[in-house]
């Protein structure tokens, strides 16, 4: 192992999530890696009328991922499920990448679920996941892709078509 890699192969209680930033975006890190998580860009603040007490604005999240096997969703589990096996999570401190890997057990329906997030050093304003799946049973699969305004301090009025493509184009990888 790399004296560079902060690694965990057991979910302990409370969860303290990773932070990933690149000097413009940041995100933190969630028990599963699919977020949805605190979203921040620099020098967009809280003023409060105590200077110390002033704070980053939390972005929507723009990195939700969610996945349905027929039975529920992976992102309604409680932290403390019998329903993971083999957790393990990984922050490679040298080039900044989260890695996530989990068996999820839910009866017949198993599924290896790998997941890599991280912020682009050579374009700033760049945010990277990837999610990499493999059933190990027959049937649907359903994918939910999301931005979650609920969890940020500012709120997206309007978002066209194009500028939800273009988002989507630029910022997550979805290997099936």
């Amino acid at each position: 192992m790399s004296s560079w890699i902060l690694s965990t192969e057991r979910f302990l209680l409370p969860y303290t999530p990773g932070f990933l930033a690149n000097g413009y975006i940041g995100m933190t890190s969630d028990w599963l890696g699919i977020g949805p998580s605190d979203c921040h860009i620099a020098d967009v603040f809280n003023r409060a009328a105590d200077p110390a007490d002033t704070v980053r604005v939390r972005l929507p999240s723009f990195n939700g991922l969610d996945l349905y096997n027929g039975l529920r969703w992976l992102g309604g589990l409680e932290p403390n499920t019998t329903l993971l096996r083999n957790y393990a999570q990984s922050l490679d401190l040298h080039t900044a990448t989260l890695n996530t890997d989990f068996r999820w057990h839910d009866g017949d329906q198993i599924i290896d679920i790998t997941t890599t997030s991280f912020v682009c050093r050579h374009s700033s304003h760049v945010a990277v996941q990837r999610l990499t799946l493999t059933p190990l049973f027959d049937g649907p699969l359903q994918l939910r892709v999301f931005i979650d305004e609920r969890r940020g301090d500012l709120h997206i009025d309007e978002l066209s078509y194009t500028e939800l493509y273009d988002s989507y184009q630029a910022g997550y990888t979805l290997s099936l």
